[in-house]
């Protein structure tokens, strides 16, 4: 492990520096451990960090630069667990972290964070949805009908989302939806406003092919 900084030396380190450190010294560690071995493993770098460093700023921005590298060496397609999911929560790119809050929202699996992201507005078709909405902005494809569109994710619930389209299905519609590392999730189209689309999540098997 990278030999620990004196309180003295935090003043002249370089982040950058610091986080390239650890990433050439613990990436081997990561790629040949598990997701439960790597949230462990994750949570002993802060603490390391946290004692090296008293800015509280500072820490966050090495353990999340970190976290994000990391990531990228791991290389996956798919959030399949808590554990995957805690780490992009992590990482310092916004679409880790809103892949992540979206799969523990619609996996059902409690996060305390996501109480801050808690969608308190009434959309249309909001009286719709059987369970709290919280928002999110991802960007992702519905397959329909054999069409394929660009969508909006902005708003998800564990029964459900809101997407925008700018050529909506019709509602009755049974759609694919295809979100990066949240992964593909059937749902039908329950209402539609203009650009803005209700869905309510099917829960089944999808063909892998459908999209």
């Amino acid at each position: 492990m990278p030999s620990k900084r004196k309180r003295g030396d935090q003043k002249t380190a370089d982040p950058a520096k610091v986080v390239h450190d650890l990433v050439h010294f613990f990436t081997p560690s990561f790629l040949q451990s598990g997701w439960n071995e790597r949230l462990i493993l994750l949570e002993q770098i802060d603490a390391q960090i946290a004692n090296d460093f008293d800015d509280d700023i500072i820490c966050r921005q090495i353990s999340q630069s970190f976290t994000f590298e990391i990531i990228k060496r791991i290389k996956f397609d798919v959030v399949i667990c808590k554990e995957q999911a805690y780490i992009l929560l992590n990482s310092n790119d916004e679409r880790h972290r809103q892949a992540a809050r979206a799969w523990f929202i619609i996996n059902q699996v409690p996060c305390a964070l996501l109480d801050e992201d808690r969608a308190t507005a009434s959309p249309p078709g909001a009286d719709l949805r059987l369970a709290p909405r919280h928002f999110v902005d991802l960007r992702g494809m519905i397959a329909s009908n054999d069409c394929l569109s660009s969508v909006r994710l902005i708003d998800i619930s564990a029964t459900g989302a809101r997407i925008t389209v700018d050529s909506p299905p019709a509602a009755g519609t049974r759609i694919i939806l295809d979100i990066p590392l949240l992964g593909r999730v059937a749902a039908m189209v329950v209402w539609v406003a203009t650009s803005l689309v209700g869905l309510s999540f099917l829960f089944e098997t999808i063909n892998t092919a459908a999209i």
